[in-house]
Formats: C-alpha cells, structure tokens, sequence
C-alpha cells in the first residue's frame, strides 16, 4: 500500500496539516489584529484538512497522486480527533475565551 511506501512523507504531510498550517493561521490572525469571529473563522479553515482538489492540483502539476490521495484520506480520518483538540487549543483559548463548546460525546 501507499502509506506503507511512502511511511515519512505521510507524517510530513499530517504534521504539517495539522501542526503547521493552524499555527500560521494563529499567525495571520494575531499579526494582523483580526476580530474574534475572523480569526476563528481562519483557525477553521487552517486546521481543516484540504479537499479533492488537492489531488487534482497534483495529477496536473504531475505529482504523486496516490500520495495525494492517500494524504486526503488519512487527514480526513485524523481531523474526527485533531480538529476538535486543535479547536480547544487554538481557538478556545484565544478567541472564544471558552465561549465555544463542542459537544464531544456526538462526534463518534
């Protein structure tokens, strides 16, 4: 299989998504002084894993597409737990002051 193969560039790819990525929309939004519901808006989209287009961006610019896709669908597994922390962690404590509850008990 892909994530067998291809074992390191499978963690790149998930630290960076979900350690990298929401760390750079924390960024943005304290650098330039964003309100409360922008920012949290940024840290959504930043910790989000990305979408199909992902792999189609990489078919067209000739990359690895079974990589790609294998990325797709690992992060997307992985958002169901890192999401929710990364919500907590980024967002609650910043910009919602602990306003924002997520009901944890639905998620699985």
């Amino acid at each position: 299989s892909c994530l067998n193969e291809k074992r390191i560039a499978a963690t790149v790819g998930v630290c960076t998504q979900f350690g990298l990525m929401p760390l750079i929309g924390y960024f943005y939004a304290r650098v330039f002084t964003l309100r409360d519901e922008h920012a949290i808006g940024l840290m959504l989209v930043a910790s989000a894993p990305g979408g199909v287009t992902s792999n189609l961006l990489s078919y067209w610019g000739g990359g690895d597409v079974t990589l790609s896709i294998t990325m797709s669908a690992v992060s997307t597994v992985a958002a169901f737990g890192v999401l929710p922390l990364l919500i907590e962690i980024y967002i609650n404590t910043t910009f919602a002051n602990g306003g924002l509850r997520i009901p944890f008990q639905w998620i699985f």
